[in-house]
């Protein structure tokens, strides 16, 4: 019994010694990452800095060199800089100076018989200056835009002659009442002579356009192109859209195609003023005369045709009463094109 030892606590003993040098070895190793990494920040800010010395000496000594060199990159470098900004200055003079695309020949209502015309030259402050189709995709694109409102027909001995709205070109007119030398385009309105003579005469509109033959003449007679559109709603605000893309035009009452010709030639342009109203005009108004570069989508024909007739006044010769109707919807329930 007495020979029995007890066992020894030797391991219990050591695991406290081996866990202690453990943290000791960890702390170390985490001690010496951070030393070498400072170290290695210190390095790269001292590098970092000397590099941007080195770089500004460099500068500097280049920038004060009186070497062929230095003033030939100096030169180029001025050059850039003026070619830079001249580019910007053009820019903006362009962009503040150039005609809109979109522009408004009559902004509001005026008289159907005011007699007006809007010039085409650039150097007259009054003028309004319509950019020509030019190099479009599909050909020739505009898009001519007015709402009218006819109070009555002619009467009299010239009852069935042409009555202007408006055209582009010259300003002199044939016996019938159409302008002469140029129409790009003419909107004109007629009185059509009903046979029965129990029913009311009608309204119909004339729209004109030239085109070139390449011949000497360099154009066709009016007539050849022209596109008629019948039974116009009368005492009623009336959406009239121009549309020319390549060579079909097309003729948009409130939104609805109601006429289409197909030109065998080239339509024709021209640097002529605008008239409207002229050779006594129509018994009526017109409002929103508007011109657009562009052959207009049927999105934005609709969007015209929703925001209306601009009732305020362009010109002090009519009256200012805002007690109109339009939008007829005959041309929503009648005949489509």
């Amino acid at each position: 019994m007495n020979n029995f030892q007890q066992p020894t606590n030797t391991n219990s003993m050591q695991v406290p010694d081996t866990i202690q040098n453990t943290a000791n070895s960890v702390t170390e190793s985490v001690q010496g990452f951070s030393e070498s990494v400072g170290k290695s920040f210190n390095e790269f800010s001292d590098s970092a800095q000397a590099s941007i010395d080195s770089s500004a000496e460099a500068s500097e000594d280049f920038l004060q060199s009186n070497t062929l060199f230095a003033k030939f990159a100096f030169v180029i470098l001025i050059v850039i800089v003026f070619i830079v900004l001249l580019s910007l200055g053009i820019v903006l003079i362009q962009y503040f100076t150039s005609p809109s695309k979109n522009p408004y020949i009559v902004k509001g209502m005026a008289g159907g018989n005011d007699n007006l015309t809007i010039s085409q030259d650039p150097q007259n402050s009054n003028s309004v200056t319509i950019l020509r189709s030019n190099n479009e995709d599909t050909g020739m694109e505009f898009t001519w835009s007015v709402w009218l409102y006819i109070d009555e027909l002619n009467s009299g001995v010239n009852y069935q002659k042409f009555q202007h709205i408006f055209h582009k070109g010259n300003n002199t007119f044939n016996m019938d009442g159409i302008a002469n030398v140029s129409n790009g385009p003419g909107l004109y309105l007629k009185q059509i002579v009903n046979s029965d003579e129990q029913k009311p005469n009608t309204a119909s509109l004339f729209v004109v356009m030239d085109a070139n033959t390449g011949e000497e003449t360099g154009r066709i007679d009016n007539h050849e192109n022209t596109l008629e559109i019948k039974d116009v709603p009368i005492k009623k605000w009336v959406s009239v859209i121009l549309r020319m893309k390549n060579t079909i035009l097309e003729v948009y009452i409130n939104g609805v195609v109601s006429a289409r010709l197909q030109f065998e030639n080239t339509p024709l342009q021209n640097y002529y003023d605008v008239h409207v109203g002229k050779n006594e005009g129509i018994n009526g108004k017109i409002s929103n005369l508007q011109y657009h570069s562009e052959a207009l989508t049927i999105f934005d024909i609709n969007n015209l045709v929703s925001s209306g007739p601009d009732l305020r006044t362009f010109s002090s010769k009519i009256p200012t009463s805002t007690n109109f109707n339009y939008l007829s919807n005959l041309w929503y329930s009648g005949k489509l094109y």
